[in-house]
């Protein structure tokens, strides 16, 4: 990355001087953030050399840190400008640094639930816009694959599948401390969002990482997520839902998750190295899906076959809006 200082010099006064303005400007990327200080005035009485300093700080957030593969050279130009008398001076330096050779801070795995526009407004903190990638499977359950395309995603709402990429608005299903605040419901697909900027080794092409994804009712698949942009070091994938029950068998490894009749646990799991050891070390996030709808007798407990059951809303006596 390369960043130029320069001057912007006010009319000169004769009798003392003008304080004059550094602006930086990047030449590159604006992964770093760069402040200029010029401490120079201008004196046609002093003949003495003036100073101009260029202070550079890092900024390591996030999304700055992401547009950087690891161990890359940046180096960093800073040229002033100034006049003593009727003599002009330039005045260059140079820094040169190494990003580094890995980061394992931040990393992070979450389970997502697709927020329907027309629910917008209720949606659960945490919710933004993410742009999600086409998914793709490993039918061998390799983490090294080979991967092919999910299916078809349909979407809470929707009577066809979503072709992807597309901008959804996803929920996380469990709080900042892991707490789980929502649930899937059985036709509903589920997303996985991992955060790794150590897994960004390009910053011209959006890349992909791999999770696993099991139940408690006995399936497992392995997703390959792709990264939402070039250098964003955020990755999105989906699975779509499918029953299991009557002539429909468990299936593991065939790019949907399947789903028993009983309250099943799921869990998607992220595999990254530690900087310190280089050991493997798991990153996981699971939720609920609900259990099938049961009607059941309140005094015995016995489930009722064939019900039907209505939502009214009570202060209208018309039937209730459902939204999930």
């Amino acid at each position: 990355m390369l960043a130029r200082c320069s001057t912007i010099r006010p009319a000169r006064r004769t009798d003392s001087g003008a304080a004059r303005t550094m602006f930086c400007r990047l030449a590159a990327r604006a992964a770093r953030l760069f402040l200029c200080i010029d401490g120079a005035q201008e004196k046609v009485i002093a003949p003495a050399p003036l100073w101009a300093s260029c202070l550079f700080f890092l900024a390591l957030v996030p999304t700055a840190f992401a547009s950087t593969p690891a161990n890359t050279l940046i180096t960093n130009t800073a040229t002033t400008n100034y006049t003593v008398g009727a003599a002009d001076f330039t005045r260059t330096a140079i820094a040169t640094v190494s990003t580094a050779a890995c980061v394992d801070v931040g990393i992070k795995i979450e389970l997502l639930q697709y927020v329907p526009p027309s629910r917008a407004a209720q949606a659960a903190a945490g919710a933004r816009v993410e742009n999600v990638p086409p998914s793709k499977y490993a039918p061998s359950g390799a983490l090294a694959g080979p991967f092919i395309p999910v299916g078809n995603v349909v979407l809470l709402g929707n009577q066809t599948g979503t072709a992807f990429p597309a901008a959804l608005l996803l929920a996380p299903v469990n709080d900042s401390g892991g707490r789980p605040t929502a649930s899937y419901a059985r036709n509903e697909p589920v997303f996985v969002r991992v955060v790794s900027l150590d897994a960004n080794t390009n910053a011209a092409v959006a890349e992909t990482v791999t999770v696993l994804w099991t139940s408690s009712g006995g399936d497992s698949e392995v997703l390959q997520l792709t990264e939402t942009g070039p250098a964003t070091g955020v990755f999105i994938g989906a699975l779509p839902p499918t029953i299991v029950g009557g002539s429909t068998a468990l299936a593991v490894n065939d790019g949907k998750f399947s789903i028993t009749a009983n309250n099943e646990t799921i869990k998607a799991v992220y595999q990254h190295s530690d900087c310190v050891t280089g050991s493997s070390i798991a990153r996981t996030s699971s939720s609920v899906i609900n259990s099938s709808s049961l009607v059941f007798d309140s005094a015995t407990g016995a489930p009722v076959n064939g019900a039907r059951i209505s939502l009214v809303n009570s202060a209208t006596g018309l039937p209730a809006a459902v939204l999930c």
